[in-house]
């Protein structure tokens, strides 16, 4: 951006930092207070939409109210004359004055795939924390995303754009140019979707999206286009969290769908509720779920917190208006998609009338379609058919394929109908199948191996022990022992036989030619070795052994047997000491007499 005249007289625009759908954020300086801050800049189409004017002056002044250490400040809003380039005219361009915060948007933080499930609970708090303080002063924020939470160095949250989003889809003249609105459907509530009256519990379910993404690594919900991605947060069910990220568990995929419940009224109430059981999962307790009286519920809407905030409270949402407009804007190559798709599910709700209609002839009970409960436990996928009016019968089978404890498949299956109030049969995995562990004592270990794999196990480790009953290289047992009842895959450890060589005891005194051949036929090697003495008694014989007589040691040792005989050597004879002759004392040294 070339060199501008101060905005608004005050604040210096430089750099630029970042870029969205709804305009450019640029770091900027506050001249008056000497402080660094972040302009954002919006379209310039906006600057002549008096709908947006006034949304824009009344949500950015109810958002600069708030004081949060996990709200991005507003410091400031408004309009003024700014020049694209050196060459251009300059527009009138509304602007943003906010807090300036280091670190990057959690959408950056995202793009590098799953975070940890503390840093996600961690953070999923303080954007609640957020909520809690805006729901209370009556607002909200209607485009919870990543793009619009900021991590710190530190790893703390802070949310941004209060008010922002609501003012930008009120306008009638620029919603096809911000580009948000893809970004919005994908973690915008149902209600949001199909044009209803939303509340704080919108909020909610955008952090609860949020947290999905931040554990699994993806949305719940992805389309080509915003009417796509909007049908499957009124119709789908998503994958629990659980059958994508095995770190997770039952109480995870609980407070999550909780969260994201099609009907407001069975998620999370308030943001202090949410906050609660995601402080009990962040310290290992069992989440509570959603709490509500339904006779005492009061629910956050929109209304006027002052005449300030006269925001038309009878309007119907924005967000879903996003949608409309889009499709209106996309030209006649739009409306002719749009009337060929009518036309398509008019076709399939005809072949459907005429097809299996009869079925569902004569009286019959409400009807709800199965979830898909593929991966979840057995907790999750009962409290997701009782959200529907369906009751949950478990069965256990062995499965190899699925995890224990999880989903296998669900009778009806996924996606049938069923009346409410009956009952589904939710089949859950205990496990591979289980076999006996085949007694393979006696057996070489390459017949045990053959024997151990034939029936359905792996072998493991092996250990060998020294053994006079087993053969050499034969199997002496295994672990688990023979006949225990194991799962399919189960690994085998075995214990060989190094069969077992005993120092005969009766070596001692024979003849060293007559010891060496007995070792000899028992397969022992061995070799003589003389110890020199003065005088050797006993000829050649064995006067003693290494090892010594009765030592085991395994039949596939290389050790020898020495035996040791006794030899004369001279040279170890003591010779006698010679007796010293006394010597007269000389004179000098006579005793003193005394005298």
């Amino acid at each position: 951006m070339s060199e501008q005249p101060l905005l608004s007289g005050r604040y210096r625009v430089g750099r630029l930092i970042g870029h969205g759908g709804m305009g450019d954020v640029y770091l900027g300086t506050d001249t008056r207070l000497g402080r660094t801050v972040a302009i954002k800049l919006l379209r310039p189409q906006l600057a002549d939409d008096p709908v947006f004017q006034k949304r824009f002056h009344n949500e950015t002044t109810a958002a600069a109210r708030m004081i949060s250490p996990y709200i991005v400040r507003t410091y400031d809003a408004g309009q003024d004359l700014i020049a694209g380039g050196p060459n251009a005219r300059p527009q009138e361009v509304p602007f943003l004055v906010m807090e300036y915060v280091e670190g990057e948007s959690l959408k950056e933080r995202l793009a590098r795939g799953p975070i940890p499930r503390a840093d996600a609970l961690r953070i999923t708090d303080q954007i609640l924390r957020a909520l809690e303080y805006s729901h209370r002063a009556g607002i909200i924020h209607r485009d919870i995303k990543p793009g619009n939470i900021m991590i710190t160095p530190t790893g703390d949250a802070k949310v941004m754009d209060f008010g922002v989003a609501r003012a930008i889809s009120e306008s009638e003249g620029t919603v096809a140019q911000t580009g948000s609105v893809v970004g919005t459907a994908l973690y915008f509530a149902p209600e949001q979707a199909r044009g209803e009256r939303v509340d704080g519990r919108s909020d909610l379910y955008s952090v609860g999206v949020i947290l999905y993404e931040m554990l699994v690594g993806r949305v719940p919900f992805k389309g080509d286009s915003p009417a796509s991605i909007a049908y499957q947060h009124v119709n789908a069910t998503p994958p629990t969290p659980s059958s994508l990220n095995d770190d997770l568990h039952a109480d995870d995929d609980r407070v999550i769908l909780s969260a994201l419940a099609k009907d407001p009224a069975r998620r999370y109430q308030t943001a202090e509720d949410f906050r609660a059981d995601v402080d009990r999962l962040a310290r290992g307790l069992p989440s509570q779920g959603p709490t509500f009286d339904a006779a005492s519920t009061v629910i956050l809407d929109d209304s006027p917190i002052d005449d300030a905030l006269d925001l038309d409270p009878d309007d119907d949402d924005p967000s879903s208006r996003l949608i409309n407009r889009e499709l209106h804007r996309g030209g006649v190559g739009t409306i002719w998609g749009i009337v060929i798709g009518i036309g398509v599910l008019g076709l399939i709700a005809v072949l459907w009338l005429a097809l299996l209609q009869p079925r569902f002839s004569g009286p019959s009970a409400a009807q709800v379609a199965v979830p898909n409960l593929s991966g979840a436990t057995y907790e999750t996928a009962e409290q997701q058919l009782q959200d529907r009016g369906l009751n949950a019968t478990k069965v256990e089978e062995a499965n190899s394929d699925v995890t224990p404890g999880r989903v296998i498949e669900t009778d009806p299956p996924a996606g049938e109908l069923a009346d409410v109030g009956s009952t589904v049969t939710v089949r859950i995995s205990s496990g591979a199948p289980t076999v006996n562990v085949p007694d393979v004592s006696g057996l070489t270990e390459d017949d045990a191996r053959q024997k151990i794999e034939d029936a359905g196990l792996t072998v493991g480790g092996t250990t060998r022990q020294i053994n006079g009953d087993v053969a050499l290289d034969h199997v002496i047992s295994s672990d688990p022992v023979a006949q225990s009842e194991v799962r399919t895959g189960t690994s085998i450890s075995l214990v060989i036989s190094n069969g077992r060589v005993v120092v005969p005891d009766d070596l001692v005194g024979k003849p060293i030619n007559d010891a060496i051949e007995e070792l000899r036929q028992a397969g022992l090697s061995s070799r003589a070795q003389a110890v020199p003495r003065c005088q050797a008694s006993g000829g050649y014989t064995v006067q003693y052994t290494k090892p010594t007589p009765g030592t085991e040691f395994a039949a596939n040792d290389n050790t020898k047997i020495i035996l040791y005989y006794y030899m004369a050597d001279a040279s170890k004879c003591a010779r006698p000491t010679p007796t010293p002759t006394p010597s007269s004392a000389p004179a000098s040294e006579a005793p003193s007499t005394g005298q």
